[in-house]
């Protein structure tokens, strides 16, 4: 009897596209997307399955185990698995892709991410200018920044006279290397094309940035009378050796700091500032300049956004009361 060939498994399929996926899009793109979610989440409940034993049946039950997730989520894991389904179909590895027709019936609703009212948002900022990691919040917020796009940025991306900020590359980190820092630490392009820009910068985060340091002293110890050397950092934003900040660090270690500190010293004089997300600084900021009626393609622009499309949909939220004041209700 002849013996019959073993059946790929998902897993096995799911690398083959992953490799060729790797070089399509960004490697940012790979990495969070792709790379992550088929590790977290697909290989873990698909891997050891033959991919042609996979029915419509296992695609609903994945779903209902992510029930929870939110809709927009889930609709990532249905993207990358349908694309791994799909490619093997085409290329006569199943007969017919499970996820064709296949629609999402669970997953809540997308959280509402807070944001900071014009008046916090100014408490922040007077905080910030006095600060050690105030320049990292100054940022963010006043240029809705992302954490990625802001630990990317480097002295020479500066351009002080016209007072710019060229933004050229994102820092991720790149899950299952060792634990050493800079083994982890990805320096990428940015998110997409439109990512990549030049943004204006006000007179006083100017002024905040050209107070930053530039050189570290490294290798000091005043009991072996070493005098140490001075290092001259590329980045804007460095760890304490003079190098990119991981982003897990950078937000244990400065962010979540500036952010207990901030909420305490307010707490003091009676007022509640709530510790916010880094990407909730950005959303403060896009729903400030919508709500003060800026220019929309300007706020894409600075944002980094193909169209208009996302600044509807995610930050087209516009205070009532003013609202009512603009069209005179």
């Amino acid at each position: 009897m002849e013996n019959q060939m073993k059946s790929l498994t998902f897993a096995e399929h799911a690398k083959t596209v992953l490799m060729i996926k790797q070089y399509k899009v960004r490697d940012n793109t790979y990495q969070l997307h792709w790379e992550s979610l088929c590790r977290n989440h697909l290989l873990p409940y698909f891997g050891a399955l033959p991919i042609d034993s996979i029915k419509r049946n296992d695609i609903e039950m994945y779903f209902i185990l992510y029930r929870d997730y939110a809709r927009e989520t889930l609709k990532s894991h249905f993207s990358v698995l349908n694309e791994i389904m799909d490619n093997a179909y085409v290329n006569d590895i199943i007969p017919k892709n499970p996820c064709e027709h296949f629609k999402i019936q669970v997953g809540g609703k997308t959280k509402k991410k807070r944001v900071y009212t014009p008046e916090q948002a100014d408490l922040v900022l007077a905080y910030s200018k006095y600060h050690r990691f105030g320049l990292e919040i100054d940022l963010l917020l006043n240029c809705g920044l992302t954490r990625s796009e802001l630990l990317g940025i480097k002295w020479d991306d500066i351009d002080n006279q016209n007072q710019l900020i060229y933004i050229q590359r994102g820092v991720t980190v790149r899950q299952g290397g060792s634990s050493a820092e800079s083994s982890r630490v990805v320096i990428n392009d940015t998110k997409n094309e439109y990512r990549e820009r030049v943004i204006a910068v006000s007179d006083e985060t100017m002024e905040h940035i050209n107070r930053a340091p530039r050189e570290l002293l490294l290798g000091r110890n005043v009991q072996k009378k070493t005098p140490g050397h001075y290092v001259y950092p590329e980045f804007l934003i460095y760890n304490r050796f003079g190098k990119v900040c991981s982003p897990d660090s950078w937000y244990i270690r400065r962010y979540k700091v500036f952010m207990q500190e901030m909420h305490n010293h307010y707490l003091k004089q009676g007022v509640n500032v709530p510790m916010l997300t880094p990407h909730e600084l950005r959303h403060t900021r896009a729903s400030i300049w919508v709500n003060e009626g800026k220019n929309p393609y300007a706020i894409a622009a600075q944002l980094g956004w193909s169209d208009l499309d996302m600044l509807s949909r995610v930050y087209g939220h516009r205070d009532i009361q003013l609202l009512r004041k603009q069209l005179g209700i």
